[in-house]
């Protein structure tokens, strides 16, 4: 195994840690289509043709068109073109990239034909910091069973029918390495950051989120050193466990993230709701 230093990222390339094939859909794809196609394989994106430049239809992407033109609109490319590297391209230029960019996801070509030979992904490279391999990392695991939803219309399902229960902590002290490796080993996207007290905390205990995209962020910013602390996102978006799916739809694309912290009655945190958790509702029955 690599060290857990950014240097490593150096010292590898994105022929390691990328996973080799290209999961596409022709453009104009319905949308229903396109969901289950990232339901399936559990993936947040999947490129399409766009204009002749490789483009990625998002997880946000499938949610924005569900909410604005309902589940029988056609699912478009997004908006910005993704990054484009090659096998040879060092893990920390492909990091660079993709944080420069604000993207999730690189395409990865050979560097004389331009024919598509992988994707690479952000959680690749935070599996890479925490000095987990990536292969082993997004590997499926088998995972508590939830009953099976035949409700396919987003505003007749609710939170707290899709959301994963419970939620792995972290101490405001852990590493940044620590941190990616915790995400890597739970094969998830975010972790909650227990112990940070907002100014009206009534005594109670404070909580805030860091996700895969933070430590991707901290180690490109030379921030390595930091803890989970520095850079938790201070207000973590939520959602009520009875909130109809099209309102949690809504939220997650007007904050562009893939994750919101879902809510009891009180207002603590009881579990986590992803694109992919309500893209599945989309996908029923595709």
């Amino acid at each position: 195994m690599p060290d857990r230093a950014p240097t490593a990222l150096t010292n590898l390339t994105v022929g390691f840690a990328m996973h080799p094939g290209v999961l596409s859909a022709p453009a104009g794809a319905g949308l229903r289509t396109v969901a289950a196609v990232m339901a399936a394989h559990q993936v947040h994106g999947v490129m399409v043709d766009g204009d002749g430049r490789p483009r990625m239809t998002s997880d946000l992407d499938v949610l924005a068109a569900a909410v604005s033109g309902g589940p029988g609109s056609r699912a478009n490319a997004g908006g910005n073109p993704v990054p484009i590297l090659t096998p040879e391209t060092p893990l920390a230029t492909a990091a660079r990239a993709l944080v420069d960019a604000e993207a999730t996801h690189a395409l990865v070509q050979g560097p004389s034909d331009d024919a598509p030979r992988g994707v690479l992904s952000a959680f690749d490279v935070v599996a890479m910091i925490g000095g987990i391999d990536p292969r082993s990392a997004g590997r499926p695991r088998p995972h508590p069973a939830r009953p099976a939803l035949s409700e396919r219309r987003l505003e007749r399902a609710r939170a707290r029918d899709v959301a994963h229960l419970g939620m792995i902590a972290v101490s405001p002290a852990t590493s940044v390495h620590d941190l990616a490796a915790i995400l890597a080993r739970h094969r998830i996207h975010c972790a909650t950051v227990m112990g940070r007290p907002p100014a009206a905390a009534g005594g109670h205990l404070g909580w805030s989120v860091a996700s895969d995209l933070d430590v991707l962020g901290a180690v490109v910013g030379g921030q390595g050193d930091a803890r989970a602390r520095d850079i938790a996102a201070t207000e973590p978006l939520t959602v009520d466990s009875n909130d109809p799916l099209d309102v949690v739809a809504g939220r997650l694309v007007e904050h562009a993230t893939s994750h919101a912290v879902v809510t009891d009655a009180e207002g603590w945190p009881m579990g986590i709701v992803s694109t992919l958790d309500v893209i599945g509702v989309l996908a029923i029955g595709a």
